[in-house]
C-alpha cells in the first residue's frame, strides 16, 4: 500500500502598568496615594503560548488510489487472484538478495544518479523497498489484531526528502532491507488460516484484506526490482 505524496512544515503579550494618582484634597493634610509595588509586570500563569490549531498550511497532494484486490500488473506480470500466500512469500524472500546483486556492484555516482529530477535513483528505490516492508509489517499486524484499523499513508516522497534517501549508505540500507523482509515474513507466518479476509482501510472506501497486503508487498518488490535493474543498466549514468 504505497503512494507518492508531498507534505509538510507551525507563536505568541504584555500587561498594562498602573501609575499613581495626584491632586490635593480639602481638610486635613493630604495622605500620599499608594504607590505601585516594585517588580516586573505580571506575567501570564498559563502554560506555553497557544499554537494554531488549523494545522500546516501546506496540504499533501491527493493520494493515488490503491489497486484493487483483483489487480493485474501489465508491466511486471503479477496477477493478484493467482498469487497464493506461499507464492507471494517466496517472491518477497528473494527481494533483498536480488536488490543487493544488482545495486551493490554499481559505482558510487551511479547508485545515486537520477534519470530525471522527479524520478528516484537506485539507492532511493532500495530505501523505499526497506520502508515498504517495515510499513507492511505494521499494517499486517494491525489488520490481524485489530478490528478494521485505519492505516496511515506512507507518504513516499516525503520520506525520501525528510530522511535523505539519496545521502544514505547503500550497504547499510541493504542490510536494513533484509531485516525488514525477515520481519514481514515472520508476521505473515502469524496470520491464521481464517484471518486472511480480515480488513483494514487507508482512505474512505479503500478497504483491503490481509491477503491483499501480502500480494501488494510481493508486487512492490517485483515492480521496484525492475526499476532498479533498468536504472543499473542505464548507459547514461556514470
Amino acid at each position: 500500500m504505497t503512494e507518492p505524496t508531498t507534505a509538510p512544515p507551525t507563536t505568541p503579550t504584555a500587561g498594562p502598568t498602573a501609575g499613581p494618582t495626584a491632586g490635593p484634597t480639602a481638610g486635613p493634610s493630604p495622605q500620599p496615594s499608594p504607590q505601585p509595588t516594585a517588580g516586573p509586570s505580571p506575567q501570564p500563569t498559563a502554560g506555553p503560548s497557544p499554537q494554531p490549531t488549523t494545522g500546516p498550511t501546506t496540504q499533501p497532494t491527493r493520494l493515488p488510489p490503491l489497486v484493487g484486490e483483483d489487480h493485474s500488473c501489465d508491466r511486471c506480470g503479477l496477477r493478484y487472484p493467482e498469487l497464493t500466500v506461499a507464492h507471494a512469500a517466496a517472491i518477497i524472500a528473494e527481494v533483498p538478495g536480488r536488490a543487493r546483486a544488482v545495486s551493490l556492484p554499481l559505482p558510487e555516482p551511479k547508485r545515486r544518479h537520477r534519470q530525471r529530477p522527479r524520478t528516484w535513483s537506485v539507492l532511493e528505490y532500495v530505501c523505499h523497498l526497506r520502508d515498504v516492508y517495515m510499513t507492511s509489517t505494521i499494517r499486517l499486524h494491525r489488520t490481524r489484531t485489530e478490528h478494521e484499523p485505519a492505516l496511515e499513508p506512507m507518504y513516499n516522497e516525503l520520506r525520501a526528502r525528510r530522511f535523505g534517501y539519496n545521502t544514505l549508505d547503500l550497504a547499510a540500507v541493504l542490510d536494513e532491507l533484509a531485516a525488514a523482509v525477515a520481519g514481514f515474513l515472520d508476521e505473515v507466518g502469524r496470520v491464521g488460516a481464517d484471518q486472511w479476509d480480515r480488513t483494514a482501510t487507508r482512505q474512505p472506501g479503500e478497504r483491503r484484506t490481509a491477503l491483499w497486503l501480502v500480494r501488494q508487498a510481493a508486487h512492490e518488490g517485483t515492480h521496484h526490482l525492475r526499476d532498479i535493474t533498468d536504472l543499473a543498466s542505464d548507459p547514461n549514468a556514470r
